[in-house]
């Protein structure tokens, strides 16, 4: 007896899918880009005018804590309903 050609399977690509979704949006992205915008702006108000000036002791500190207290967690933990 002749062996018959063995056919060629399709193969199929397989679908796996993760234990861990993947919940970040486009909008958190933008959040977490204009956090760091915040961020340079109040680490560059710290740079300006003198040591004691009140751009650099008041309004800078308070500008990077509003980026890193709340700017940067609303990016990371909103939850945005996906398109």
């Amino acid at each position: 007896m002749a062996k018959t050609p063995n056919k060629q399977k399709k193969y199929e690509p397989l679908n796996y899918s993760s234990i861990f979704p993947f919940y970040l949006t486009k909008l958190n992205y933008i959040f977490l880009i204009i956090a760091i915008i915040v961020l340079v702006i109040g680490f560059y108000l710290m740079t300006l005018g003198e040591w004691d000036s009140p751009i650099s002791l008041t309004i800078a500190p308070l500008v990077v804590l509003f980026g890193y207290i709340v700017v940067v967690p609303f990016g990371i933990f909103k939850r945005f309903k996906k398109n």
